[in-house]
């Protein structure tokens, strides 16, 4: 992990796919109790309550810069099978 400031002086933290990926795993695990890998199963499988914000937000974080975990979605907003 790096550690650098913005000239703003806002923190920005560069992790490795490695970090990143456990970060990942972390957040499933405290917001839904499930670890990413099965928590992308679940998302990816139409599993999810999307009621739920913690859902929700954590496939936004998982989105950011890791597209390749979550399948993408059709145009009305639904996920599409594999």
């Amino acid at each position: 992990m790096n550690l650098t400031h913005t000239d703003a002086g806002t923190p920005v933290l560069d992790l490795t796919e490695a970090e990143y990926r456990d970060f990942l795993d972390a957040q499933a695990r405290e917001r839904v109790g499930v670890s990413l890998e099965e928590f992308v199963r679940q998302v990816n499988a139409g599993e999810v309550d999307w009621d739920d914000p913690e859902v929700f937000s954590l496939v936004g974080l998982i989105g950011v810069g890791d597209g390749f975990l979550i399948r993408s979605a059709s145009a009305n907003g639904h996920r599409q099978p594999a």
